[in-house]
């Protein structure tokens, strides 16, 4: 039960950081000139 609360908690921290850096490489596209949200 905890870990599986753990897995979803990272997973959905995982993919708030993915989102958000996607969202600040597409704005300002100064380190990927394509807007790729790849940090």
């Amino acid at each position: 039960m905890i870990i599986a609360a753990l897995s979803l908690a990272f997973c959905a921290a995982g993919a708030l950081v993915l989102g958000l850096g996607t969202i600040v490489t597409v704005e300002p596209p100064r380190d990927h000139p394509h807007g790729a949200g790849l940090i």
